[in-house]
């Protein structure tokens, strides 16, 4: 059995409760859905991050575009996922990052045409399909008005692959539910429900 930490937007900060989460939980590594920006930190486990649409923020202490080049070599425990399906430690994930690029109005996150094509191409068994943007129905506060944030590209994505769980973030609002015997986690900020637990037999 595996131990899997899910962890939301960071923003480049890592605080000292998601870390005494991490020691208390004691996962055998984590996955984090986007908005990372902790390429200094030693974490002290694997944690495998995809792109989020803010990775190019200020806060960013190595550039984006420099990572993915491997020109800049990321610490011990960092690990990018790239497009597509990995196998991590026996768990097949499909990860879809988002495009980083900066003034994004709310709704849903940007990604790539040959990224989402390259995780509609997946025949394996999926245990875990990762992305920024959510699928499904989600409906988050903006000001004022409450507005659906699902990318329903995103929902077809997930309907096509049937992994046991589906992770995003994006949004900073937590919330966990099913969907057609999919385990959805909508995963928090720094502020609220940053981190959860998961466990794959």
């Amino acid at each position: 059995m595996k131990k899997i930490g899910l962890i939301g937007d960071v923003h480049g900060r890592f605080s000292p409760e998601l870390k005494r989460l991490l020691e208390i939980s004691e996962p055998d590594f984590c996955l984090q859905a986007g908005d990372y920006s902790c390429y200094h930190v030693n974490w002290p486990t694997p944690v495998y991050f995809i792109t989020g649409n803010h990775e190019v923020m200020n806060n960013a202490k190595a550039p984006i575009q420099d990572i993915q080049n491997g020109i800049i070599t990321l610490p011990h425990n960092n690990i990018m996922l790239t497009a597509g399906l990995h196998n991590v430690e026996g768990v097949n994930i499909v990860a879809l990052p988002a495009k980083p690029m900066i003034g994004v109005l709310p709704g849903p996150a940007l990604y790539q045409q040959e990224d989402y094509d390259q995780c509609w191409a997946v025949n394996d068994k999926v245990d875990i399909f990762i992305s920024h943007g959510c699928g499904f129905p989600f409906l988050c506060f903006v000001g004022s008005r409450q507005i659906n944030v699902e990318d329903i590209t995103i929902t077809k994505l997930i309907q096509h692959l049937t992994p046991m769980y589906a992770v995003s973030g994006h949004n900073h609002l937590y919330e966990k539910k099913e969907e057609n015997g999919i385990q959805l986690y909508r995963m928090g900020t720094n502020h609220s429900h940053i981190y959860d637990l998961i466990t794959i037999e």
